[in-house]
């Protein structure tokens, strides 16, 4: 409970302190010199130009540290797991697009923002650009491939590796890149502030987020529903179960540190302690619907201010795809989710730094939001888990009697 309490508050300090990154930037716009703001904004572009190229090395353990552990736990379910997860992120991911392109547009968008010459374009100082060692998709591959390597063939000395070399990932994104965020937010919002009228973006953005609580509410109620095969009675009592899970999730801000609260509600909506135990320690970090839904429609709603329009079709498909596999290299901080759909916003969608960062900070501060409905996703995921396990359990069973009757029948016949 102490721990739980620390991170709470170390985590609400980190919104906070983006919070009030924003609203210092739009307070002190006018106030702040122009060479400060050209120093600050190149802080916060070698910041963002160190992180993208270690983004790539920073998930690898993650995606090596889940393959090793899911194959540890029982290969048909862990491979149900798999499967549903990342169909799972796909469809979530999806929903964004197929709702916000007939939405966006009414959000009080008349017109595509534009760069005030007339205050100049604050650029950075130094054109710090690092070489990609890896790029995601490969990196996703390696992962993969090492993480079945590992599970298949054991091997003490590099699976301790591995353990070493994820623990000094989650310290980086803990102690460093936590810290980093408010000041990598502040100078790029002094960019953005400078050069476009942001105080009239306020509205549209006040209209996204009720959107995005709204579509969350309505989509996770609707699962329960349909998991519940459309009992009412039996939803409510299921939704019952999982909310005390999605409020500790949403103070904590951390599905990590919910999951004993989830693992109740799990075991009381499924009664299989077996499944549970399995399921939400498996999808605890990789089941992200709060961030599928809302990364992309934060994103989407930041696209088409800046072009009147939306991606196309396949970019969005190939978009959702290699995002849907990068959930399962996911962080469990705030802003680990973003950090790891930033490679993508900007190699595949084309966002531009400060379009980027406005997605970081929007984010970050939905997070609390974000992660009540990772809880209340992976408490509806699991009860659907238990459910087609059993199926294929009794499918097992059924084959198999046929055959136990044939050799009752030849032992009475010899008798």
């Amino acid at each position: 409970m102490i721990t739980a309490l620390f991170n709470f508050v170390k985590r609400l300090d980190t919104i906070i302190l983006i919070i009030i990154s924003i609203v210092s930037a739009i307070i002190f716009k006018n106030i702040i010199a122009m060479d400060y703001k050209i120093l600050a904004y190149t802080i916060s572009y070698v910041i963002k130009s160190i992180l993208i190229f270690l983004i790539p090395l920073l998930i690898l353990p993650f995606i090596i540290q889940s393959i090793i552990e899911m194959k540890s736990r029982g290969a048909s379910l862990i491979c149900i797991i798999l499967v549903m997860v990342f169909f799972s992120n796909i469809i979530s991911l999806i929903i964004p697009y197929a709702i916000g392109i007939h939405i966006i547009p009414y959000l009080s968008i008349t017109e595509a923002l534009e760069i005030h010459p007339d205050e100049g374009i604050i650029s950075s100082l130094y054109n710090f650009n690092l070489p990609e060692i890896l790029s995601i998709p490969q990196t996703m591959v390696l992962g993969v491939s090492l993480g079945l390597t590992l599970g298949c063939i054991p091997s003490p000395f590099a699976i301790k590796i591995v353990k070493y070399y994820h623990n000094l990932s989650c310290k980086f994104f803990e102690k460093i890149f936590i810290r980093l965020l408010p000041i990598y937010i502040f100078g790029t919002m002094l960019k953005i502030i400078h050069e476009i009228d942001f105080i009239a973006l306020l509205p549209i953005f006040g209209s996204m987020i009720c959107l995005i609580v709204a579509l969350q509410i309505i989509y996770i109620s609707f699962l329960f529903f349909i998991v519940c095969g459309g009992n009412r009675r039996h939803t409510l009592v299921a939704i019952k179960n999982a909310l005390p899970a999605g409020v500790v999730g949403f103070s904590t801000m951390s599905s990590l540190v919910t999951m004993p609260v989830t693992l109740k509600a799990a075991e009381e909506n499924t009664q299989n302690s077996e499944v549970a135990n399995v399921t939400i320690s498996t999808t605890v970090n990789c089941h992200d619907v709060g961030g599928c839904i809302s990364l992309p429609m934060i994103a989407l709603t930041i696209y088409y201010i800046t072009s009147l329009t939306f991606p196309d079709v396949t970019t969005y498909t190939w978009f959702v795809l290699l995002v849907a596999f990068a959930q399962f290299s996911s962080a469990s901080v705030p802003g680990g989710s973003v950090a790891i759909i930033l490679p993508f916003l900007t190699h595949t969608l084309g966002f531009t730094n400060e379009m980027a960062s406005l997605v970081v900070a929007l984010s970050i501060c939905l997070d609390p939001i974000e992660t009540a409905n990772n809880v209340m996703g992976n408490s509806v995921f699991v009860i659907f888990i238990n459910k087609i396990y059993n199926k294929i359990l009794s499918s097992i069973s059924l084959t198999k009697k046929p055959k136990e009757d044939d050799d009752v029948r030849r032992l009475k016949g010899n008798a």
